[in-house]
């Protein structure tokens, strides 16, 4: 299994109209690091299940480290995997 197909898997069953570009960029790492773990993972549902348990962790921590952000301004910048996601004040996604 490639790590887009195993994106691809754990997202087949979301029940949202949208992937935040923040939590899409988290799950692909997840992903990525799920397949590429030195424990060879490669059953199905294992692997979905260390991809949600990784990505529970990473978004904590990523809207903790916007949360303390926001005490030193308003807006907070984050360069994550190439790609700068900015959140503001009231932004709907440390909510």
């Amino acid at each position: 299994m490639t790590p887009q197909e195993l994106y691809n898997l754990t997202i087949k069953d979301l029940k949202v109209s949208a992937i935040h570009p923040m939590h899409e960029a988290i799950l692909e790492e997840c992903c990525e690091n799920a397949i590429n773990s030195r424990e060879g993972i490669t059953d199905k549902e294992t692997l979905l299940h260390v991809v949600q348990v990784a990505f529970m962790t990473c978004d904590s921590t990523i809207k903790g480290t916007i949360k303390a952000g926001r005490s030193q301004g308003d807006i907070v910048t984050i360069n994550y995997r190439n790609r700068t996601f900015t959140f503001k004040e009231d932004s709907e996604f440390i909510r």
